[in-house]
């Protein structure tokens, strides 16, 4: 029996944890500093950090003694913690602005990219390397070890949560710190008779860090890129897991608030006075000061293209989903509803606005009148049985990172068929479902919500959809992109409505671009419409016109031959700002006019495509490259290539699943913050409690075993598609804990069993060859890191299901390479460099699985 340093147990417990909190900070601070594109790679980062720390625990010499150096491991928890406070500040002080490298040709952008991933992977590195050397020399203590690890990472998976919203993003980091230090200290406190100063002098460094950037929130600032905010002056802030929430002072101006300003508002009046919001430096919202005033004393208000619904429906019941700010809410009040809903994701919005700045406000989420619910938006529609006159969505997007971190192409699930199908089910009687929207020329982001519409509209029986919308647009002043919106009955809309609705936009000057009871025509009133410098009125109304009146019989040869795409989207492919083809990559700055700059350019395929390519080189110099020396002791070796493609097919098939699931399961769970706890947690201990398990009866016959798992494992995987799309929305109405507990019974079968195939795997490989084991951790977790990017690419293109069915079409080619491969026989070659341990089947089963799991 190897001894173990004292407090093991508890130190890999706060180990496993440290390194989940971790990430979820770095996705956090990496969505305040870039764009939501890049945060996704932070799980190719940890990945590439643990796989880099099997490498290393391969070829040193330091590792390879069978038990455990207690001044080796302090030391290497201790690198850990001050590699986490040192890049942290490093990261916080480098700067990357993608859109300088548009606007400047600024192409020095891409070091800083570079060196942020670098700064990324160096900390990770350190914490993968603790865990995997302390595992791999547990020998007969490995269950309790495994298990700490195990439970360790779960709670780090809901701790981080808890943490990034109460402490900030920068107070975690620096928590991380001194848990580091903390284990270095149980573990290594004394050797040979000396206490380590060092240790408790970092952890105490980063005990006060952490309390100062508590009290102090400026202390240690995390900039903005200048294409998101300049001349930063924040009033106040506030760090959620969701996104970083920021109140500026008070100011004037005319904002759009996700909808154009009428043409014919005087602006030698008084400009609004209001108090900005912003979420990650993105999705601008406002507090409009209502303080001594009231919603109908307010003139501004009613000149705001948001109220168009209301033209229509007056005295209305309302819902606003993502009200921010409560600009929408107070528009609905303005034109007379009689009482407004609004439904917001980010606790801290609600928060700033019924609270610190209630006066300013005016009382506005405290009115009788009006309920404001902290929950997602699709949530609330499943979970409500009330019914409303105007669902209102204005400009609903955050631009920020999902908490997963796992995506480099903002997915919004408010934007989707299904989603649409939800609003119709909550509409009363001749209600009006109304979407504010950039308007791009070409059109693209408001036409293929049309689009999304019109097919939604047609599941729902009706024949001819074209009748049932509305787009209307105008500039939102000068300098500025223009909006558009569009609104969706149930019912065709009628002469009456349609002739006070342009009563009402040509008193304001507003543009009727798609009028249901009048098509376009060439030469006729739509070619009269004025255009801007960004605004192409006329070129939009001809594609809106084409587009949602083609016949049933052409639509997809017409959605094919468009420029961009345009196609519905559903909750299986909800990317909803994708509308750019590969083929948009030939001119990637193109110049067009409208739009948000972060989507007016296809910036999430060339990130994609760039990261694809320095995650490649980097896994490649952190992984691989080390492992050169260890060429020799599999080449020509009995069994190689199938040992090889098998540890490969295990990498993908599991990432792709695991990013697949957070998906999936996101709406019916309640976000992405419900979605990363709930699934990430049960999936580490399912999988955990696989690869225990799997030993049972994998030991003596590890092929016949691996076989038997992974035809499971398909067939679970293939039940768990259909479970996903053919029951859990019948779910939908359940409570919240239902829901949960429904989605952790999902998971337990599949869970279970992706747990079982890497550690029969690695037995099956110690049998062929002791060089394969370590070859096998570094294909697999190659293989993962680049299957990241890989099932983003293919979900964008064919949809999450295609990625679960490609996924068990992976898992097949492993069972094909297990089921071939050639019998076991004793190997020749025997390298002492590597590292061994006194009962091999279980410390590198148990190491390789930890590495896998992250």
């Amino acid at each position: 029996m190897n001894p173990l340093p004292r407090f093991s147990g508890f130190a890999i417990f706060l180990l496993a944890g440290s390194v989940l909190i971790l990430q979820v900070a770095l996705t956090r601070i990496f969505s305040v500093m870039t764009y939501h594109h890049f945060t996704y790679l932070i799980i190719g980062l940890a990945l590439l950090g643990f796989g880099a720390a099997g490498t290393a625990l391969t070829v040193q010499r330091r590792f390879a003694e069978p038990h455990v150096k207690p001044r080796l491991l302090g030391d290497c928890a201790w690198l850990f913690g001050v590699s986490t406070l040192l890049c942290f500040l490093a990261i916080t002080k480098t700067r990357f602005d993608v859109m300088a490298i548009h606007e400047h040709r600024d192409f020095s952008q891409l070091f800083g990219l570079l060196m942020l991933l670098t700064l990324s992977v160096t900390p990770l590195f350190f914490g993968g390397l603790c865990i995997g050397y302390l595992i791999s020399k547990s020998a007969d203590q490995i269950n309790r070890l495994y298990f700490s690890d195990l439970v360790g990472a779960g709670f780090g998976s809901l701790g981080a949560l808890f943490a990034i919203n109460y402490l900030g993003a920068p107070s975690t980091a620096f928590c991380v710190v001194f848990l580091a230090c903390l284990v270095a200290i149980l573990v290594a406190g004394r050797v040979d008779g000396r206490l380590r100063w060092r240790y408790p002098v970092t952890a105490l460094i980063s005990l006060g860090l952490a309390a100062a950037c508590y009290l102090d929130k400026d202390l240690v600032p995390v900039p903005f890129p200048e294409s998101k905010l300049k001349n930063y002056h924040s009033d106040d802030f506030r760090w959620h897991v969701v996104a970083r929430v920021d109140v500026f002072d008070e100011g004037t101006g005319y904002p759009s608030f996700g909808g154009s300003l009428s043409r014919v508002w005087d602006e030698t009046k008084p400009p609004m006075t209001l108090r900005a919001i912003y979420q990650d430096g993105a999705a601008f919202t406002g507090i409009v000061k209502l303080q001594g005033s009231a919603p109908q004393k307010e003139a501004i208000l009613g000149h705001y293209m948001q109220g168009c619904a209301h033209v229509i429906r007056p005295g209305a019941k309302v819902l606003v989903i993502g009200p921010g700010g409560g600009v929408d809410v107070a528009i609905a009040l303005h034109h007379g509803a009689t009482h407004v809903t609004g439904v917001d994701l980010n606790p801290w919005t609600i928060d700033y606005v019924k609270t610190k700045f209630n006066d300013f406000a005016g009382g506005l989420y405290n009115r009788s009148d009006v309920d404001i619910v902290c929950e997602e938006g699709r949530h609330y529609m499943t979970a409500t049985s009330r019914t409303f006159d105007v669902i209102q969505l204005s400009g609903v997007d955050t631009f920020t990172a999902l908490a997963t971190g796992a995506y480099a192409l903002s997915e919004n699930y408010v934007y989707t068929r299904e989603a649409m199908l939800d609003y119709f089910s909550r509409l009363s009687e001749d209600g009006i479902v109304s979407f504010s929207r950039w308007l791009f020329t070409p059109p693209r982001e408001t036409l293929r919500l049309a689009m999304t519409a019109r097919e939604a509209l047609e599941i729902s029986g009706i024949e001819h959809p074209e009748r049932h919308i509305v787009v209307i647009a105008a500039p939102a002043g000068e300098g500025r992109s223009p909006w558009a919106d569009t609104m969706i009955k149930l019912k065709p809309f009628t002469e009456k409505e349609m002739a006070s609705l342009r009563e009402w936009c040509d008193r304001l000057r507003f543009d009727v671009i798609y009028d249901p009871l009048v098509p376009y025509e060439q030469g006729g009133a739509y070619d009269q419409l004025q255009s801007t410098a960004k605004y192409g009125a006329t070129e939009c109304a001809r594609e809106f016109s084409a587009a949602l009146r083609v016949p049933a019989d052409r639509l997809a040869q017409h959605l094919d031959a468009y420029t961009y795409n345009i196609t519905p989207c559903t909750d299986d492919n909800p990317f909803f700002f994708n509308f750019y083809r590969f083929k948009n990559l030939r001119n990637p700055f193109e110049a067009t006019l409208g739009g948000d700059p972060v989507t007016r350019l296809p910036l999430g395929l060339l990130i994609l495509l760039a990261c694809v390519v320095q995650i490649a080189v980097i896994g490649g110099a952190l992984i691989l490259w080390p492992m050169r020396s260890q060429v020799a002791g599999i080449r020509g070796q009995h069994g190689a290539v199938s040992v090889l493609i098998y540890f490969t097919c295990l990498g993908l098939g599991f990432i792709m699943i695991e990013i697949m699931l957070l998906q999936k399961l996101m709406v019916f769970l309640g976000g992405p913050v419900y979605s990363m706890a709930v699934t990430l947690f049960s999936l580490l201990i399912f999988c955990g409690l696989g690869s225990f398990i799997a030993k049972a009866f994998t030991q003596k016959h590890p092929k016949l075993g691996g076989v038997f798992i992974l035809l499971l494992l398909c067939a679970a995987a293939y039940g768990m598609t259909w479970f996903l799309d053919g029951t859990l929305p019948k779910l939908m109405g359940y409570s919240h804990l239902k829901r949960c507990l429904v989605a952790i019974g999902a998971m337990f079968p599949l869970g279970l069993l992706m747990g079982m195939p890497f550690p029969t795997g690695i037995r099956l490989a110690e049998r062929f060859n002791s060089h394969f084991v370590p070859w096998g951790w570094c294909v697999n977790g190659c293989a993962t890191v680049l299957g990241s990017v890989a099932c983003i690419l293919v979900s964008m293109l064919t949809g999450f299901t295609i990625v679960i069915y490609a996924a068990i079409g992976v898992y097949g080619v492993a069972l094909l390479a297990l089921l071939f491969s050639p019998r076991p026989r004793p190997s020749k070659a025997i390298d002492s460099s590597a590292p061994r341990t006194d009962r091999p089947d279980e410390s590198v089963d148990a190491l390789a699985a930890a590495l896998q799991q992250r």
